[in-house]
């Protein structure tokens, strides 16, 4: 007869969006793959377990001018498709097929930003070169953009996984957020006054991210606070305890 499952949860990706030599193409391929697979499951064998899928708050787009809210809009330039945008759509494919699917229970986690102790430091994410650099004593290059990021705690993230365990049948979209979001600024000032992180501020620098550049990525859409999830750490004491365990 085969194993059965209660609840499904896929958070396959493919390699650091930042790399160069990253293969977009596996934004699609990947994502099609597993989730078609986990969505043949519930419809041919058990309709009735949970899917949670993880996604990203890159179904927003490129422009984080503004944290997103209930009413964001993605603008595409579906004439003018860059790379920067290939995440974006891959996430909003798959978000909009469990959306269709709408007789089966599938719920997706937009996750904006997430920090443990377990983070590939290579992935040249902004919170990863702050830590390469401490780790290095190197000089910390940065631009003077002062970017906002929402790291979720993984013990809220856990959290979050079992209020939609326990919430029945749903089928949507959640935005996840930690207590509060952290400013680049204060992870500089933390870093440097508990690690004696050295940075220098240039006037501007080449945008390493392959999904654009986000200012303030995080957002204030809290949908998931009525199935009550109600996250217990901001965003800087999730970096202190994560980092010192690194560190």
């Amino acid at each position: 007869m085969g194993l059965t499952y209660d609840v499904i949860i896929n958070c396959i990706g493919v390699e650091s969006r930042n790399k160069i030599n990253c293969d977009f193409k596996s934004y699609f391929n990947i994502t099609e793959k597993f989730d078609n697979m986990v969505i043949a499951y519930l419809l041919e064998k058990n309709p009735q377990a949970l899917y949670i899928s993880f996604s990203s708050g890159a179904v927003y787009g490129k422009g984080f001018s503004e944290p997103a809210t209930e009413f964001s809009m993605n603008y595409l330039d579906v004439n003018h498709i860059v790379q920067e945008d290939y995440y974006g759509i891959a996430r909003i494919n798959a978000e909009t097929k469990h959306r269709a699917n709408r007789e089966l229970r599938i719920i997706d986690l937009r996750v904006f930003s997430y920090f443990s102790r377990f983070i590939n430091l290579s992935d040249g994410f902004f919170i990863t070169d702050v830590i390469q650099a401490v780790l290095n004593k190197e000089v910390l290059i940065t631009d003077d953009t002062n970017i906002v990021r929402d790291y979720v705690h993984p013990k809220d993230l856990f959290t979050l996984i079992l209020k939609c365990i326990d919430a029945g049948y749903l089928n949507i979209a959640f935005d996840v957020s930690s207590k509060m979001p952290v400013s680049k600024q204060k992870i500089l000032e933390f870093f440097s006054s508990e690690y004696d992180l050295k940075y220098e501020v240039r006037n501007s620098l080449l945008n390493a991210s392959a999904t654009g550049q986000k200012n303030n990525y995080f957002s204030r859409y809290y949908n998931a606070f009525p199935i009550g999830y109600k996250p217990q750490y901001a965003s800087i004491d999730t970096i202190k305890e994560q980092v010192g365990l690194i560190l």
